[in-house]
């Protein structure tokens, strides 16, 4: 067996490359053993706590059918050289393509490479609204976090993908997401911003679960912890509470943390997709409102439609013509109801979960009133039982008492 002095990968990454490298071939520990690798001495590679010797690098690269610079650390500055003209472009798809091209050669020497090379493509992924794709990308990132054993990034990895999956109507593994996520941030003393966000997206699925009596305790936290948070997470922090006021029938509280939060951030600031988000949440929020306001909703869509607009982004868009909708609805103007949904169709790809059911639910809503009960009544009834099944009780219930109030106005106008 051939004897080189190899430049490898420090541990404890050349533990994470190996057992990758094995895991991905279906290869037991077990196989990998022999003369001169014992199983004892193989798992202590694997684990980091054993620095790998010249001739065991050679004698594995042997056993696996290896380049002896599989093991070097020379392939992660190509790594290096993607992720920095990505950081330094503007094109989407371009960026997006050079980051799978970069993932799907295998796993970088560096893990912390890989981990931001899997962070700016789910990001991407998720500007271009390729929600499957981007969750498949979180789950690769939340394993590589467990690997590196880095408290930070297995805490930033889960809420992503928590939101991801809360977005995509995977509510019970975005709870599990969101909660190991706390737990972890709370067990190592994170920072109040990893803190916050962890807490924002629990917050957000414990609403959706009906869980609301824990979603308000973790809401008067983040409160507690607003004074001390960066002004756009301050801005968040309070349009999660806003939506949580309203779901408590709170309402003029509800609208004072709307307020705040968009007072926050000033029409010229850099977060620009954070600023129209929070008009057009706002706006959201104040269409659910008991009485509705309709005033204030059309208020802040007007003001979002340039941003919407100047960011191009299918996301953005077929949100905003969502909330056109429902505004026009509420306004009693039928037509153009109707008009904005057959502009999104019956399957708007880039909305999320809770945002297609909500369209879904209106176009049935306009059916009703249009004349076409039985058929748009068992729609609806097939859209609450599709929340229900995604343990979105929330949303069930929202579906159910659209049925019930656009009944009762078919009725009155009969």
């Amino acid at each position: 067996m051939l004897q080189t002095s190899i430049p490898t990968l420090p541990q404890p990454y050349f533990g994470i490359r190996l057992r990758t490298i094995r895991q991905n071939r279906g290869i037991s520990q077990a196989q990998l053993t022999g003369p001169g690798m014992s199983a004892a001495y193989l798992s202590r590679l694997e684990s980091g706590s054993r620095p790998p010797t010249d001739r065991a690098v050679a004698y594995l690269c042997e056993k696996l059918d290896l380049p002896l610079s599989s093991f070097q650390a020379e392939p992660a500055d190509r790594t290096a050289e993607t992720l920095a003209m990505v950081v330094s472009g503007s094109d989407t798809e371009d960026a997006t393509r050079m980051l799978l091209d970069t993932v799907r050669q295998g796993a970088p020497t560096h893990p912390a490479l890989r981990w931001q090379s899997l962070w700016m493509l789910a990001e991407n992924q998720r500007k271009s609204g390729a929600r499957q794709d981007q969750q498949r990308t979180l789950q690769s990132l939340t394993e590589l976090s467990d690997q590196i054993e880095h408290p930070h990034l297995q805490v930033r990895a889960r809420i992503q993908l928590a939101r991801c999956q809360r977005t995509t109507g995977d509510v019970p593994t975005a709870h599990r997401m969101a909660t190991e996520a706390y737990a972890l941030a709370t067990e190592h003393q994170l920072s109040r911003g990893d803190l916050t966000r962890a807490l924002l997206v629990l917050i957000s699925v414990e609403a959706e679960t009906g869980r609301l009596v824990e979603a308000v305790d973790h809401t008067d936290q983040v409160l507690r912890l607003a004074d001390e948070l960066p002004v756009a997470l301050r801005a968040e922090s309070f349009w999660t509470a806003g939506s949580i006021r309203i779901r408590q029938g709170r309402h003029a509280d509800a609208a004072a943390l709307l307020e705040q939060a968009m007072d926050l951030l000033g029409a010229g600031n850099e977060e620009l997709v954070l600023w129209m988000r929070l008009r057009l949440a706002a706006a959201s929020l104040y269409l659910r409102m008991d009485p509705r306001r309709t005033d204030q909703a059309e208020r802040r869509l007007r003001e979002a439609a340039p941003a919407v607009e100047l960011l191009s982004l299918p996301v953005h868009q077929q949100e905003f013509l969502t909330l056109q909708a429902h505004l026009a609805f509420h306004q009693d103007d039928h037509p153009a109801a109707r008009e904005l949904c057959e502009r999104l169709g019956d399957h708007p790809e880039h909305l999320s979960f809770r945002d297609r059911v909500r369209h879904l639910m209106l176009r049935n809503q306009l059916r009703i009133l249009n004349g076409e009960r039985d058929a748009a009544i068992r729609e609806l009834e097939q859209l609450a039982q599709q929340a229900q099944d995604a343990a979105n009780i929330d949303l069930a219930s929202e579906v159910w008492r659209s049925l019930a109030v656009t009944l009762a106005q078919a009725e009155r106008s009969a």
